[in-house]
């Protein structure tokens, strides 16, 4: 439900999570298969999430719940 807020920690602290920034997370689970694993299971928040927060000027997540 887009409604819905989907808070995250960020490096400027907890935020609301833009649809763009859902759909960076969530399309390398259904296209690539890709795990929330590794540290802290961070693999795909580092590998896919953050690298879009950092291009369209959003803050970098810092913590995957």
């Amino acid at each position: 439900n887009v409604a819905h807020d989907f808070p995250a920690n960020t490096t400027q602290g907890r935020q609301s999570t833009p649809i763009i920034i859902r759909l960076a997370h969530e399309l390398p689970h259904a296209v690539l298969g890709t795990l929330d694993d590794g540290p802290n299971n961070m693999n795909n928040v580092i590998k896919y999430e953050n690298p879009v927060r950092k291009e369209l000027g959003y803050p970098e997540r810092t913590t995957y719940e």
